[in-house]
């Protein structure tokens, strides 16, 4: 498993939550953009496993772009990719 990746999963009633763990003595925040650059939201970070609930952001089908900050540097930029 990567550091600092989203992993996802469905909550009841069809939400789409990511979960992210960052160490101890860690935080962090985590910005989910558009391809065209629009940033969509931001989620606080804190030490251990964080549930960032993205669902209602990212309301039409296609790739967005998420960038996670811990400590103040970027640890990681990957793609989320909505089907339906």
């Amino acid at each position: 498993m990567r550091q600092y990746a989203l992993h996802h999963a469905c909550a009841m009633g069809g939400e789409v939550v990511g979960r992210i763990k960052i160490g101890s003595e860690e935080s962090g925040y985590l910005e989910i953009y558009t391809t065209q650059g629009k940033k969509l939201g931001i989620y606080q970070l804190n030490e251990g496993t964080n549930s960032i609930p993205y669902s209602d952001l990212m309301t039409l089908p296609g790739v967005y772009i998420y960038r996670v900050y811990v400590n103040g540097e970027i640890k990681n930029t990957d793609k989320l990719v909505k089907i339906n």
